[in-house]
């Protein structure tokens, strides 16, 4: 008749003296689980182990992950196990569907609907690389091959933005100390190099980029170049909005960060302005079918530097084009009194309306596109 084998536990030494006693267990499909008991306790330490083997034996391989990703500690696992039992107790889930997980987390992860936005912008081509059997603990591999996609279609910082989504998702999820996490931050980001921003071009210049555009995105255009608005502006992101008086230009941004409660600038208005009639990125696919046709190198930021441009050679006194790019601190309110402010801006508003068309006059053959803004 053969007896029940006996396991019996070796309690280790403390490390140094010091602390509480070692825990170092193997465990198939789990690995080394190297962690402190937090306990000086022999009976305590065995009453671990041996818990620790019984979720082993019961096939709860998840609970001990959590162990070894230090997610949960062995203290607090006896607590779990007494009140739930060996077969309940679960911290990190990584069989989960990745796909679904993600979307769930970032519609109630704790951010701003800013960052919100732009996660979920950048993760969309990760979700659409990814098949729908995939789990949580693909996510390190699957993000791998993501990064040499987007290496291999130049779209470095999306990749980034995409990296810095999972980082956040894995550590809101599984803490730090999960290997989930640890995997996903050991994947590099691609290395952006920064662009030298091209320079302001001129109004023949932005004539010809535009010839061949349909009138809704050369309206943008033009909108950008005589407002000097930046490209967030326009579109009115980031709590940001825009207005048209009289003679001028009103740009109110209600959260421009650093703790400032609130900023409004006005600027000349040589031209009318229309809202956009397309979103940013329809706009910006624009630009770049434009540059091709036409062998320019401009993005939507270089009509803010034809702007100022543009002003300085008008004759506009810097410090009021300044005020009216928003580059200093005082509006063009705070450096002149109320008449002389409605003055000044129906006045620098005549220099560039003036300085424009003088160039578009001299165009030989200027397209429709631009005529209407200068009858």
């Amino acid at each position: 008749m053969s007896s029940k084998k006996v396991v019996v536990y070796k309690v280790p030494k403390l490390i140094n003296g010091r602390g509480t006693l070692p825990i170092q267990k193997q465990y198939n499909g789990v690995g080394v689980i190297r962690v402190a008991s937090g306990t000086t306790d022999p009976k305590t330490y065995v009453k671990i182990v041996q818990t620790m083997d019984e979720l082993y034996n019961v096939g709860n391989l998840t609970t001990l992950h959590s162990i070894r990703d230090r997610v949960l500690g062995p203290m607090e696992l006896l607590v779990k196990v007494k009140d739930q039992g060996v077969h309940v107790v679960q911290t990190v889930d990584n069989s989960a569907t990745l796909i679904p997980s993600i979307w769930e987390w970032l519609e109630t992860y704790d951010i701003k609907e800013a960052t919100r936005r732009g996660y979920r912008s950048h993760l969309e081509g990760f979700a659409n690389s990814c098949r729908a059997t995939d789990t949580i603990r693909d996510l390190p591999d699957r993000l791998n091959k993501y990064r040499k996609l987007c290496q291999k279609k130049g779209i470095h910082r999306s990749f980034n933005q995409c990296r810095a989504a999972m980082m956040a998702f894995t550590k809101s999820e599984f803490k730090r100390r999960s290997q989930v996490y640890q995997e996903v931050r050991e994947v590099e980001n691609l290395s952006v190099v920064r662009k030298v921003m091209n320079d302001a071009v001129s109004v023949l210049d932005i004539i010809t980029l535009t010839s061949q555009m349909k009138s809704e995105y050369s309206d943008m255009v033009w909108a950008l170049c005589y407002s000097g608005m930046r490209v967030g502006e326009y579109f009115r992101q980031n709590d940001t909005d825009w207005v048209t008086e009289s003679a001028s230009l009103k740009v109110i941004k209600n959260n421009p960060g650093h703790g400032n409660k609130g900023f409004t600038r006005f600027s000349i208005l040589p031209f009318r302005l229309d809202n956009p009639q397309r979103g940013e990125k329809q706009f910006r696919r624009e630009i770049t079918a434009a540059n091709i046709r036409h062998r320019m190198r401009v993005t939507p930021h270089t009509f803010r530097k034809c702007f100022s441009h543009w002003c300085s050679e008008a004759g506009i006194p810097r410090v009021r084009k300044n005020a009216y790019m928003g580059h200093v601190n005082n509006t063009i309110s705070d450096l002149y009194e109320k008449h002389d402010v409605e003055r000044f801006l129906n006045e620098d508003a005549g220099k560039l309306k003036t300085y424009v068309e003088r160039f578009r006059r001299s165009a030989r053959a200027p397209n429709r596109n631009a005529r209407k803004f200068f009858k």
